[in-house]
């Protein structure tokens, strides 16, 4: 039986055409940078991403020297050990910023819009966000003014509105939401509040 066993070589065009692309992006020296929003992943040469890096960083934010980046890093360990939290939250790490490409965008191939990731963000900023949560929350309760933070409550609170054919609504975009909030304006928002 076993004599009468005959081989053939067999071949998938797709897996050979994997085969094909995994080489050639092992060979390349472009970046590989991931789309915002899509499964789409774009080759771009060192100098553009570095370029587009260095943009997006610098649009936003200022250079530092350690002495300011020590203490911020102070200032969150003793707020982490005020709150009893020092044992429970992560130690900060240091790491590389980088990009998605915005390409859902309106002339995405000549502008080249980015989001700005910044990955190395300490975990006191999950300490803030549910202490402003609840000073939102109690505000948003004594105001009685309509603050939506999901789709679903848009849409039930659309589907009981009264004489729809007069409403209208306004969409926007917010560009560089966080970058904006400065520390005088957070402190005007938690003070009217």
């Amino acid at each position: 039986m076993i004599r009468n066993v005959e081989f053939r070589s067999n071949s998938n065009t797709f897996l050979d055409k994997l085969k094909v692309d995994i080489e050639r992006i092992k060979s390349s020296d472009n970046m590989l940078v991931f789309a915002d929003k899509t499964t789409n992943i774009y080759e771009i040469d060192r100098d553009t991403y570095n370029k587009l890096l260095h943009d997006n960083i610098t649009k936003s934010y200022q250079k530092a020297n350690i002495a300011v980046k020590k203490k911020i890093d102070n200032e969150t360990k003793a707020f982490e050990k005020r709150l009893d939290l020092d044992k429970k939250m992560e130690q900060f790490a240091d790491r590389q910023a980088f990009i998605t490409l915005k390409d859902h965008k309106d002339n995405f191939k000549n502008k080249l819009p980015c989001r700005l990731i910044n990955p190395a963000k300490s975990e006191i900023g999950i300490v803030a966000k549910r202490y402003l949560e609840t000073i939102n929350n109690s505000l948003a309760d004594s105001s009685h003014l309509n603050q939506w933070r999901d789709t679903s409550t848009v849409i039930n609170w659309f589907k009981n509105l009264e004489n729809k054919s007069n409403a209208r609504f306004i969409k926007f975009d917010i560009v560089d939401f966080y970058p904006s909030i400065s520390e005088g304006l957070l402190d005007n928002a938690i003070n009217y509040a």
